[in-house]
């Protein structure tokens, strides 16, 4: 996941309410976790 991705990612989970859930996550290691909350 490049840098810009995750930005993207987090932006998104932001507007939804959900991004708190990945303070302090790698998501390169949980990718599964992107596919849930998606």
């Amino acid at each position: 996941m490049t840098a810009q991705e995750k930005h993207i990612i987090e932006t998104i989970l932001a507007d939804i309410g959900l991004e708190p859930l990945f303070i302090g996550e790698n998501d390169c290691d949980k990718p599964e976790r992107v596919v849930k909350t998606t």
